[in-house]
């Protein structure tokens, strides 16, 4: 049973294809693209960007990695933050807004993980993220 997935697999059945095609002398189809020599090329070009990409993936997943260990040391370390602040007798205050300020941190990093960018509007146009036109209008019925 194969343990391959996703485009290696789907590159893996091509090359079945081709060798089943290659294997039959009738085969002869009236299009050049499907002829075994157009296949080849094909599979060739599809393995090789396959490979390309997993090459491409090794610095992002080493990047997420790096992150991820960042940001695993975040909630603790605001959890304590915000635990001595209202130990020190710190105005409420003081202990919501650092509380809040955590929350933001790790939803930041949610956002940023899982990849949900809703509602981020571009910065190069200068809009403020998160106040799309649906926000907006909220806006200005209150």
């Amino acid at each position: 049973m194969s343990t391959e997935s996703g485009d290696n697999k789907i590159i893996g059945n091509f090359r079945k294809l081709i060798d089943e095609v290659s294997a039959d002398p009738n085969y002869d189809p009236a299009n050049n693209k499907h002829k075994i020599p157009a296949l080849e090329a094909q599979y060739t070009a599809g393995d090789a960007a396959v490979s390309a990409v997993a090459a491409a993936r090794t610095p992002h997943k080493l990047a997420i990695t790096d992150r991820e260990t960042e940001f695993s040391r975040l909630r603790p370390l605001a959890v304590r933050s915000r635990n001595y602040l209202k130990a020190s007798g710190a105005p409420a205050g003081v202990v919501k807004e650092a509380r809040l300020c955590a929350l933001r941190a790790v939803s930041l990093w949610l956002t940023v993980e899982l990849g949900h960018f809703r509602g981020y509007a571009s910065t190069s146009s200068g809009k403020v993220p998160g106040r799309g036109v649906a926000s907006r209008k909220r806006s200005a019925r209150r």
